[in-house]
């Protein structure tokens, strides 16, 4: 009975002191590593700056690629504006020269058709013909031809003196005022030339009335 007791209390005894030293190793490994929370943060802000600072190098090269690509979209958008506005400018030139061409040529040609008119008519008056009014008709188709090179000289400086700007909105407004205006001053050259030319058609059927015929000559016969 004894030997169980003493047994029993040097059981007791051992796990004890078992507890005790195991609650002491316990409290010395949490003193030995204690956590430190100041410098977790101070890593953690670390980082954000970081991730701030690298941000922030990012949105300025995006800035800096927007900028670089706005400036060749402008440029493009330049070139191309140019080679339009040439392109309109040698149209409108080359409309302009055919037109020229054209009036000019016609102009000419009735001018000349008027002089030989005005020499038949000095024919016929000396030969004691009437042209009276042959004359007042050569008075109105002149009139008629100088209305077309007032017209046609009108055109002239209206197309040297218009300037196309450079943007495409300004630059087609400009375009269609150039043709409307050159529409106009070729109806009203037409016009005059036309009504120039129906007047000379007249001149000259009045001239074949107004010229005196012949008289007959009678020879004797000889007896």
């Amino acid at each position: 009975m004894r030997k169980i007791i003493t047994h029993t209390l040097v059981a007791i005894m051992t796990f004890s002191g078992a507890t005790l030293a195991l609650a002491e190793t316990n409290t010395d490994v949490g003193a030995t590593q204690p956590r430190d929370f100041p410098s977790v943060k101070s890593a953690v802000d670390a980082r954000k700056a970081s991730t701030t600072k690298l941000r922030e190098e990012l949105e300025d090269k995006i800035k800096d690629i927007k900028a670089s690509t706005t400036q060749k979209i402008m440029e493009i958008r330049g070139k191309q504006e140019e080679k339009r506005d040439e392109m309109v400018q040698r149209k409108v030139a080359n409309q302009f020269t055919k037109m020229s061409d054209r009036f000019g040529a016609t102009i000419e040609r009735e001018n000349k058709i008027l002089s030989k008119i005005e020499s038949r008519i000095e024919k016929i008056k000396t030969a004691g013909g009437n042209t009276t009014e042959a004359e007042k008709m050569v008075v109105e188709a002149k009139t008629h031809l100088t209305e077309a090179q007032v017209a046609f000289e009108t055109l002239k400086v209206v197309v040297e003196s218009t300037t196309i700007t450079t943007t495409a909105t300004s630059t087609g407004q400009a375009t269609k005022t150039l043709l409307q205006q050159m529409k106009d001053a070729s109806k009203v050259v037409e016009k005059h030339i036309r009504l120039a030319h129906t007047t000379m058609e007249k001149i000259t059927g009045v001239l074949k009335r107004s010229n005196p015929k012949p008289q007959a000559t009678t020879t004797k016969e000889e007896n």
